[in-house]
């Protein structure tokens, strides 16, 4: 992921890539399952729900790098981007909780203010943490960085919670029953979640989302 994206087109097919490969070993998985409920049934139900999440994590996380890289790629200046991106390309100046001197706070707020009008410099490393638990309030943090709409998300505020909740229960090695309705429930809505995620990212990356509006923009030159 070290090359940068020179058009929308080289952004896309990589998210396209991703979620693909994923969809079909999703599909293998439960096309493996057997139809009579038994214990083998339950074995491989156990089995496919920490997959099912794993993916969820996966993509979450690799595209979200993606669409910072994209941004990244646009080399815009901090004038013209929304506020978390700034927020971002300047992260490590931001450090005024860390120091008592009111000094030092002023060079750090001029510092910021000299640079609006440099090119930003969006960091790709550590921006994206999923905390190996994403869960809807750590989905949320995400959304945030990246500017996205957390409406769109808001209905499945249940099932990525429950599916943390289940997936946890697994892992730690808890006797949990699973029957065929409840993987099928959470596979479908998880994985039409990955569709909405992955549009999501492509609409914004299309229609510049990550740029600061026109009328802000505006305002700010004018001033």
């Amino acid at each position: 992921m070290t090359k940068f994206y020179s058009t929308y087109d080289e952004f896309s097919n990589d998210l396209y890539a991703d979620l693909s490969w994923r969809k079909y070993e999703l599909s293998i998985l439960k096309n493996s399952i057997p139809t009579s409920s038994n214990k083998k049934q339950q074995a491989f139900l156990r089995m496919a729900i920490p997959i099912l999440y794993a993916h969820w994590e996966g993509f979450v996380n690799i595209s979200s790098v993606y669409y910072l890289k994209y941004v990244k790629s646009k080399r815009l200046k901090h004038i013209e981007l929304q506020e978390q991106f700034i927020a971002l390309s300047l992260r490590n100046k931001l450090t005024l909780n860390e120091t008592k001197s009111i000094e030092k706070q002023t060079q750090i707020v001029k510092y910021i203010l000299n640079n609006f009008n440099e090119r930003s410099n969006i960091p790709l490393r550590n921006i994206i943490n999923t905390k190996s638990n994403l869960n809807f309030k750590v989905f949320n943090e995400i959304i945030f960085i990246l500017g996205l709409d957390k409406d769109v998300f808001k209905n499945y505020e249940s099932i990525i919670d429950d599916l943390i909740t289940l997936r946890n229960f697994i892992a730690h090695g808890e006797d949990k029953i699973i029957d065929m309705q409840t993987f099928e429930r959470f596979y479908d809505d998880i994985v039409n979640l990955l569709d909405i995620y992955k549009s999501q990212l492509e609409t914004a990356a299309s229609n510049e989302n990550y740029k600061k509006q026109h009328t802000t923009l505006a305002k700010a030159n004018a001033g």
